[in-house]
Order: C-alpha cells, then sequence, then structure tokens
C-alpha cells in the first residue's frame, strides 16, 4: 500500500500527465482543422523569413511533446536517457517560445512601419528577454537533480525518472516572459490608438491588434498561472502548464499569420508579417 507522500506525487503526477494530453489534442485538432489553411496561405507562398518562423514555431512542438508523451509514459527509459530527453524537451521550449516572440517582434516592427528607433528599441528588448530567458533556464538546468520515483508506485505510472530543480530560477523565468508579452502588447495598442486617431478603424490593422490582444491575454493568465503553481504548489508542478503555453504559443502565432495573409488575399495583395502598416 502506498503511503501518503507517494500517493500525493502520485496525483500529482496524474494531474501533469493529463494536461500534457490535453494540449497535445489541442496542438493535433489544430493542425487537423487548418491544415487546408496553412496549405493554401503558408506552403503556397514563396519562402522568405515568415514562411520559415511559421515552420519552426508550428512543427516543433510536434517534436516536442513526442518527446514529453514518451518521457512520461515509457518507464522502460534508463535514468540517464529520462533526464536527457527531459533536458531536450526544456530546450526545445525555450527555442519555440523564443521563436514565436520573434514574430511577435517582427509583427510589432511592422506595425510602426519600420521606424530606426523601434528598430533598436526591439532589438534591445527582445535581446534582454532571450538572454534573461536562455540564462535563467541554464541555471535551473544546471540545479536539476534526478529522483527515482516514489516507492510502490507501478512503473506504468511514473516516468523513469522524477526531475526537481531550482523553483525561484523558474518563477524568474515566467516573470520575465510576462515582462516583455506586457512591453510589446504596450506598444502594439499605443500604435493602435494613433492609427485609430488618424485614420479610424482600418480592418487590416483592426485584424492585427485584436489578434496582439487575445494572444496576450491568454498568455499573461498562463505564464501567471505558472508562476502561482510555482510559488504556493508542489515542485511537481514547476512546469505545469510550460506543455500548454508552448502549445497555445504554435498555436496562436500562427493563427496571426493566418489572419494576416487570409485578410491581404481578400485585398488582392501579398502583405507579409513584415510589411503591416497603417496603410492596410
Amino acid at each position: 500500500m502506498l503511503d501518503p507522500q507517494s500517493l500525493q506525487r502520485l496525483e500529482h503526477l496524474r494531474i501533469v500527465n493529463n494536461l500534457d494530453i490535453i494540449s497535445l489534442t489541442i496542438l493535433i485538432y489544430d493542425y487537423v482543422l487548418n491544415f487546408s489553411q496553412e496549405l493554401t496561405l503558408v506552403w503556397n507562398a514563396p519562402w522568405n523569413i515568415t514562411k520559415t518562423l511559421f515552420i519552426l514555431t508550428r512543427y516543433l512542438p510536434f517534436i516536442d511533446m513526442s518527446l514529453t508523451v514518451t518521457y512520461q509514459f515509457a518507464p522502460l527509459f534508463g535514468r540517464e536517457a529520462c533526464f536527457g530527453v527531459y533536458q531536450t524537451t526544456i530546450w526545445m521550449f525555450m527555442a519555440g517560445i523564443g521563436i514565436a516572440d520573434g514574430i511577435l517582434a517582427l509583427r510589432t516592427w511592422a506595425i510602426w512601419g519600420h521606424t530606426r528607433g523601434l528598430t533598436i528599441t526591439l532589438v534591445v528588448i527582445y535581446s534582454i528577454f532571450a538572454v534573461a530567458e536562455f540564462l535563467t533556464m541554464g541555471l535551473f538546468v544546471k540545479s536539476m537533480e534526478v529522483i527515482p520515483p516514489p516507492a510502490g508506485i507501478p512503473t506504468w505510472i511514473s516516468p523513469a525518472c522524477l526531475v526537481t530543480g531550482n523553483t525561484r530560477i523558474i518563477v524568474v523565468n515566467w516573470a520575465v516572459l510576462m515582462a516583455y508579452e506586457a512591453v510589446i502588447l504596450g506598444i502594439i495598442l499605443s500604435r493602435g490608438y494613433q492609427i485609430f486617431a488618424l485614420y479610424g478603424n482600418l480592418h487590416l490593422f483592426s485584424v492585427v491588434r485584436r489578434d496582439g490582444i487575445f494572444y496576450y491575454c491568454y498568455m499573461f493568465v498562463l505564464s501567471f498561472l505558472n508562476i502561482v503553481f510555482v510559488l504556493m504548489q508542489s515542485a511537481d508542478f514547476i512546469f505545469l502548464f510550460a506543455v500548454l503555453e508552448w502549445v497555445i504559443h504554435s498555436v496562436l502565432t500562427g493563427h496571426i499569420i493566418f489572419h494576416i495573409r487570409s485578410e491581404a488575399d481578400s485585398q488582392g495583395s501579398s502583405i507579409e508579417l513584415t510589411d503591416i502598416r497603417h496603410s492596410g
């Protein structure tokens, strides 16, 4: 019979596993639902930076989710291999978030008309964000330790290894992500106010602004939940919403590109992510 601590750990593992399966379901559902749109608006378009970034942010989560599910549901992994898979998924997550937020930075740059001042500002902001994110995650990875599954938990339920680390560093990581996205949202909203005051409610710009607001609301909530669970709950929940957040990043970033290209097609133009200006 399992002791109370093992039972609690088992319940935590079940919650994390279920949320990751939900995330994978969302990813697959969105892919199937929007594949025809992706084929028309992205794959049939010429290769450029938008298409390259889209493919990376669209398909990296599938690789990461495959590793995550394998890690969680393949108990025959040895501890060394399991730990390696865990680290790989962490760095793939960081790369995916960085690419998605790079797309947002490009969109913001385009909205402001490629001004020199904003170009420098965005490069500095994004560089600070990227360095802070990778530095804090690197410190977390360095602090990680492999612990054996609690005694008595069936091997088909528990992964071959459980990982713990410095939770305070993870809080900083999520906080940096929230701060970066809040700054970008502020820049977009300020530009939106200027465009509305000068030209009225331009449709393409409204689509981009609407996507940005929804995107940042979702991301802010998920990052906030990550911080809350890290600070107030068990260390088992260090990455409880991390997989879901990356999936939502991927899905919403893809939809932003879909909406921009769809709107451009309806206007008979070829507007790209880096071409959105008030003349839309």
